[in-house]
């Protein structure tokens, strides 16, 4: 639902913002596991009291900084909580071992929520390829590192998790998540034409 950076900043004196612990890791986190929300919780010694205290910070003082953020994860919460009751994202990830094609049907939506509905193949080399984890991405850089796995692996099992993205149990034994905004912009394989005219294809 959401990433929580505890302890994230504080307001100095100066009128400053400081991020004692550097910036980027919740954003990372959210991007990499397909998070729609990130709430960053202030350094604040209310915070501390109120828990030594038995009185929360939100109740003794609604209209703070830590009870704005805390009101922000709980808006977070209830708007994926209602997805997730009115079913609104019915997406499909599957792989087809007929074509040897990861099949995938998406909803509209995204996360900027305007992107339509749409089905297309892609070949499962090409979404290991473009796995965001830190296995193929340089976590000081952030650019992609040459991936070295076995051209002819193929899923085993995938599962859908939450709303934005599935978890793929490779036959190599690694786990990837692919979220469906990634899915949606990669390279799609072109069906032949026996292939769709096929029952088995997604293209039919």
């Amino acid at each position: 639902v959401s990433v929580v950076e505890n302890m994230s900043y504080f307001d100095g004196d100066d009128g400053k913002r400081y991020f004692p612990f550097g910036q980027g890791s919740g954003k990372q986190i959210q991007d990499e596991f397909a998070i729609p929300g990130l709430v960053q919780m202030p350094i604040q010694e209310e915070i501390s009291a109120g828990s030594d205290e038995g009185v929360p910070c939100v109740l003794s003082d609604a209209q703070s900084e830590v009870a704005a953020r805390m009101r922000d994860l709980g808006s977070a919460l209830a708007k994926e909580v209602e997805a997730l009751g009115e079913g609104a994202r019915n997406n499909s990830v599957k792989y087809n071992p007929n074509v040897h094609d990861i099949e995938v049907s998406l909803c509209g939506g995204g996360h900027d929520g305007e992107v339509g509905a749409e089905a297309f193949a892609v070949d499962p080399k090409v979404v290991r390829e473009n796995d965001q984890s830190a296995k193929f991405i340089d976590q000081l850089t952030g650019k992609p590192i040459e991936p070295d796995f076995d051209p002819h692996i193929f899923p085993l099992e995938i599962i859908p998790l939450g709303n934005y993205a599935v978890q793929i149990s490779w036959s190599d034994g690694f786990n990837q998540i692919a979220t469906y905004d990634q899915l949606r912009v990669m390279e799609r394989r072109q069906a032949t034409a026996e292939e769709m005219h096929s029952p088995d294809s997604l293209m039919d």
